[in-house]
């Protein structure tokens, strides 16, 4: 669980490493999913934060459903 959880939060800090063929593939795989939902998660909190500013200066995102 330890070296998945640092893999997929892209943390690596190389003090487990995978030694085999397959380890080193499934490594990289993880880390690209972890990569994605990285993104994911900071896009989600960003669009949060936008809507709140708006709704702060009193704009309404798309005028056409008030």
């Amino acid at each position: 669980m330890y070296f998945c959880a640092i893999t997929a939060l892209t943390i690596g800090y190389g003090d487990v490493v995978p030694t085999s063929t397959f380890d080193r593939i499934d490594a990289i795989l993880l880390g690209l999913v972890g990569m994605v939902f990285t993104r994911l998660i900071v896009a989600l909190a960003l669009r949060g934060v936008q809507e709140a500013a708006r709704r702060a200066a009193g704009v309404v995102a798309d005028p056409g459903k008030q």
